[in-house]
């Protein structure tokens, strides 16, 4: 999961098998101070985990937003290396087991866990592939979210996020294709997806157009919230190739060379905008992984 945050990030995933990304608008208070007020309150000191949860909680001040995404889950041709696109495949019994504990950790109240990403109560939107095993990893990550909650989320299956179009290379692994390619007199040894493309499939340039509605479209959604002063939570559920495209499209990286981007399956990665500016949009090194100190400037 990929999360594009304006502020501090809160939450953020990028994972390796159906992808999801979630991005995230919602207000928050970055300040230590609240952590402490809340543990005078209660009379005692705060635990770690339970400090970031009140943190969250408590978050008032600034707004941000989020892009949380997650590659899909095992199917039985990501497990043997073979490159899925079209080919409609679910996912493994092991990928069921997977993404339903990811989505118990992953999406939740603030009410009740400490540990959840996204916090369901500002989740307004998840935008996922058409693919069977996209729909599938997102309906497992919602498992525990309750009718009631969906009925206020929108759900907007998009191609545009798709994986890229392997074409001629569909079901093949990669020294498959270099064997084709040399078969065909082509480009073999050095072949690579981002610069050469797929025979009969896409390149890059097509890729991009798409990709980059995708991003428009979320930050237009973003830059409304922001206006109206709303939480706004987004997830998009897709897949290895065109998620590390995004990631890459999202700070304005040409994808004709390898984004050189890691896309781990259930990893955590976090993308966002500096200065809180939608304009500016960045990749957050710090990842989902921030705990509040006990007061502003405590240890300095």
């Amino acid at each position: 999961m990929l999360r594009i945050s304006a502020a501090i990030p809160e939450t953020g995933i990028l994972a390796g098998c159906e992808a999801y990304t979630a991005v995230r608008l919602a207000k928050r208070q970055v300040s230590g101070t609240a952590k402490a007020e809340a543990g005078k309150e209660s009379g005692r000191q705060e635990s770690s985990t339970a400090g970031i949860r009140q943190t969250r909680k408590r978050s008032i001040l600034d707004l941000f937003s989020d892009d949380d995404m997650i590659d899909y889950r095992q199917t039985e041709w990501s497990k043997s290396g073979q490159f899925t696109s079209i080919t409609d495949l679910p996912l493994t019994e092991f990928g069921v087991k997977q993404m339903s504990a990811t989505g118990l950790n992953l999406i939740g109240s603030s009410k009740n866990l400490t540990t959840n990403f996204v916090e369901v109560e500002n989740l307004k939107y998840v935008i996922t592939s058409p693919r069977k095993r996209a729909l599938q990893t997102r309906d497992l990550l919602l498992e525990s979210v309750s009718e009631n909650e969906k009925n206020s989320i929108v759900f907007d299956v998009d191609n545009d996020i798709r994986e890229w179009d392997y074409g001629d290379y569909e079901g093949l692994k990669t020294e498959q294709i270099k064997e084709l390619r040399k078969s065909r007199g082509l480009k073999s040894d050095d072949w690579e997806i981002w610069g050469d493309g797929c025979e009969n499939g896409e390149n890059y340039k097509q890729v991009t157009e798409r990709v980059d509605r995708v991003i428009a479209k979320i930050r237009k959604i973003h830059r409304e919230a922001l206006e109206n002063d709303e939480c706004c939570d987004i997830v998009v559920v897709a897949h290895g190739h065109i998620l590390r495209c995004f990631a890459a499209r999202w700070v304005g990286r040409e994808i004709n060379v390898n984004p050189q981007f890691v896309l781990d399956a259930g990893g955590v990665g976090v993308l966002s905008y500096q200065h809180r500016n939608i304009d500016e949009p960045a990749i957050c090194l710090a990842g989902a992984f921030v705990v509040p100190a006990e007061e502003e400037g405590a240890g300095i």
